[in-house]
């Protein structure tokens, strides 16, 4: 049986599901695919936060699930002395997870309401290629094999996307780790709170957040090439050396693990392939977000296919452009750079001297004029 589509998204995580719900909305036939038995059960529940300008519009828009926002950030230094970061534009929390309520799961029901089908369960056995692009794939669908013919593939699954064999994927090895636990009120809803420990998580830091109901997340996250010890060993240390921190988490708490590749393809498009979200080695190096650029490529893509399709394939190739150009890494390799070399001495002058200042903060220039440290 072959099943022809506009377009077949393959992953169903954050990325995977923003984009199924454009392409639909914009009317163009789309599948979603989905390896797992249901949408959202590929990590545990968990809250991820993301900032950027641009989100607000593309939220509101899309209607997306938001689980709270936040416009004040507080970062605390070894000392435990925090200093405040205000923001015009909030900072995004998301519930992940496989919950009714989570991301994924609303984003997916969404795209199924206007109009996209999802496969759950699905395996993608051969990709047949004609002329350069892709043909066709032919899917086991819940034990059912299937040929599906689309006009544009997106792929949407992850660092190790089974379609990084039609380009090249250049500096891979690097991965962010991230290890915490998931609750109930740690921590005030109102703020973000920010850890750094340069003994314990060397390049690497701590985050406290808690949802609007009530949900909180704490979570290490660390460069691969900087650790010491297992995740969750380096969380339990961090605990015993932060009491005031570990006093706060709930006995009744459930552990989850994640990690992302770091790594830059040679093109984001390959004839009617599309990458988006981790797919496209869109991990920020040194925060390892990736809701924003999950649902900011997926934006893009969406209305860059609608485009496409109407006209010619290769307007496609804007997508790159676009995307390049808004998630320019060369700064966040800066920060990275820079924390990498800061002791915890280094952190705790920092704070004094930011909680000093009689006026906002611009944490970006003063992360520029330390650079000078680790380039020298």
């Amino acid at each position: 049986m072959t099943i022809e589509c506009d377009v077949l998204v393959v992953g169903a995580g954050p990325a995977g599901s923003v984009v199924s719900l454009i392409c639909a909305k914009n009317g163009l036939n789309t599948i979603l695919l989905e390896k797992n038995t249901a949408v959202g059960s590929h990590t545990k529940t968990k809250l991820d936060a993301s900032a950027d300008g641009e989100l607000s519009k593309i939220i509101e828009e899309l209607n997306l699930k938001v689980e709270n926002r936040v416009y004040t950030s507080r970062w605390h230094p070894p000392s435990g002395n925090y200093f405040q970061l205000e923001s015009s534009s909030p900072e995004y929390f998301f519930k992940r997870g496989p919950d009714s309520d989570s991301f994924e799961v609303d984003t997916v029901a969404k795209a199924e309401e206007a109009g996209c089908r999802v496969y759950c369960n699905s395996k993608i056995e051969d990709v047949l290629e004609k002329d350069g692009k892709i043909d066709s794939l032919t899917v086991k669908i819940n034990g059912d094999v299937k040929r599906i013919k689309p006009c544009v593939v997106i792929a949407a699954d992850g660092g190790n996307s089974m379609f990084h064999r039609f380009v090249t994927k250049k500096s891979e090895g690097r991965k962010k780790i991230g290890y915490g636990l998931t609750g109930e009120n740690y921590t005030s809803p109102n703020s973000s709170n920010v850890y750094f420990d340069a003994e314990l998580l060397p390049g690497g830091y701590f985050y406290l957040i808690t949802g609007e109901c009530g949900v909180s997340t704490a979570c290490i996250v660390i460069d691969s090439e900087h650790m010491k010890q297992k995740a969750k060993d380096a969380f339990q240390a961090f605990m015993l050396k932060h009491p005031s921190v570990s006093d706060l988490i709930g006995k009744d708490s459930t552990p989850f693990f994640g990690e992302g590749q770091i790594f830059d393809l040679d093109s984001l498009v390959s004839e009617n392939l599309v990458f988006i979200g981790e797919a496209a080695g869109l991990l920020d190096p040194f925060f390892g977000y990736g809701m924003t650029s999950a649902i900011v490529s997926s934006y893009y893509a969406g209305q860059t296919i609608k485009r496409a399709l109407e006209e010619d394939l290769g307007l496609l190739q804007n997508y790159d452009s676009m995307v390049r150009e808004k998630f320019d890494k060369r700064l966040s390799y800066l920060y990275e750079r820079v924390f990498e070399s800061l002791t915890n001495d280094d952190l705790d002058l920092i704070a004094e001297i930011i909680t000093e200042l009689d006026k906002k903060t611009d944490i970006d220039a003063i992360l520029r004029q330390l650079s000078g440290k680790s380039v020298n």
